[in-house]
């Protein structure tokens, strides 16, 4: 009895400390470029081991997981919640690990990460990459995976015996006598030459942080203004007309910790016409007293959906901080012989973006781009006639649009 006794502590024990024991969950990495999806889960087969026998964690079932798959893909639409807190709770499991296998033109690559369920954040992004052997890296990619993940705890110094190296004992010096001498000149220390600089290192520092997390590209887009027609915008000012620049602008666009969310960082100009349809004798059709013309940098927070196939759809939310300025027609503004007579002063204003659209995968680093835009703006304006303040007005600039782009992910 005091065996069986003795048996049960130590099992009650072992389970205490199993289930203390924070609960991980690995998703079947993805195969990308270079890589079949056989390979890409013989590769998180062998993680999932190295990761069970390492002890850190309480490792799920492939069972479990593939519950977790079906729940994520069952309210990745409906939800903005991210898919690992989604399916990490419905199994009520504390930690996610995902991943994804490529091969580009100088290495193959293991990206993983260490998804916090609780927090709803990535705590550790892990990047391996070799250039070699397509099984060699199928074999060390994992272990060095897992290595650099617990680095923090694995990296300590061991007990054990250290080799020591003899002390040394001090050599007999015979004294000297001692002899006048003149002071000796003090000589300026030489410059050592420093270690030359690893740009190679540098470079390859910098790849890593960029690879998967940084895209740049061109956008350009048609647009068309909503309220184009009032009576009452300025004197005989009664409409606008979009002035169209199909200028390709450049903008960035950066990874967010969560997984699909990214800052896109770009520039933005709209254009458009002051026009008065009561025409003159010489401008039967109508006249111009110049051209609005807004510019600025915009930020964006920018989502999308996971890949199907070649194709991901996109939203995108954020502002635009835009510099107003008011090309005046000659004509009207140096009307009567009086240099500047008319002179309208535009200020400075922001604007509201909303976007959404789909990409195109046509290479694995290179997408095409095509979407739908709704820019809300107004701009304030003073008019002055002789230097004289005349009145305050406000033009509505709010307009749809159609864009292209291309991007280039790195």
């Amino acid at each position: 009895m005091k065996k069986l006794f003795n048996i049960a502590v130590i099992m009650f024990i072992a389970v205490s400390i199993a289930q203390a024991k924070p609960k991980c969950a690995v998703l079947p990495f993805k195969a990308k470029a270079g890589f079949t999806q056989e390979e890409a889960d013989l590769l998180c087969n062998s993680y999932r081991d190295l990761l069970r026998k390492s002890g850190k964690y309480e490792i799920m079932s492939q069972n479990d997981v593939n519950v977790m798959i079906k729940t994520r893909l069952s309210h990745r639409a409906a939800s903005l919640t991210p898919y690992y807190v989604i399916v990490g709770r419905t199994i009520k499991a504390d930690y996610i690990i995902t991943g994804s296998v490529e091969a580009t033109t100088d290495a193959l690559w293991l990206n993983t990460a260490l998804c916090d369920v609780k927090k709803q954040r990535i705590n550790r992004r892990i990047k391996v990459f070799y250039r070699g052997d397509v099984d060699e890296f199928m074999r060390i990619a994992p272990k060095s995976s897992i290595e650099r993940l617990f680095r923090k705890s694995t990296t300590q110094p061991t007990q054990g015996a250290v080799a020591q190296k003899p002390a040394l004992t001090p050599k007999k010096t015979i004294a000297k006598p001692k002899i006048a001498s003149t002071p000796k000149v003090q000589k300026k220390p030489t410059k050592t030459s420093s270690k030359p600089r690893d740009y190679g290192k540098t470079l390859r520092t910098i790849g890593d942080y960029t690879h998967n997390n940084l895209q740049v590209g061109l956008r350009m887009s048609y647009y068309k203004l909503i309220d184009n027609e009032n009576e009452a915008f300025l004197g005989s000012i009664n409409q606008l007309k979009e002035d169209q620049d199909y200028t390709p602008h450049l903008f960035a666009r950066i990874r967010l910790p969560m997984e699909l969310f990214w800052i896109s960082l770009g520039y933005n100009k709209l254009r458009a016409k002051t026009w008065t349809t009561a025409g003159s004798g010489s401008d039967p059709e109508g006249y111009t007293d110049g051209t609005i013309e807004l510019s600025g940098p915009f930020v964006l927070l920018h989502f999308h959906s996971e890949r199907e196939k070649d194709l991901q759809w996109f939203g995108e939310v954020g502002f635009a901080i835009y510099k107003a300025d008011f090309i005046h027609n000659p004509a009207w503004r140096d009307a009567r012989g009086h240099v500047d007579s008319h002179i309208m002063n535009f200020y400075d204003t922001y604007g509201l973006m909303l976007n959404g659209g789909c990409e195109f995968y046509a290479t694995d680093n290179i997408t095409l781009s095509t979407y739908i835009s709704y820019t809300r703006v107004d701009v304030d304006m003073t008019y002055y006639l002789y230097d004289n303040k005349v009145r305050d007005s406000s033009f509505p600039l709010s307009n749809f649009g159609l864009g292209l782009g291309v991007q280039y992910r790195f």
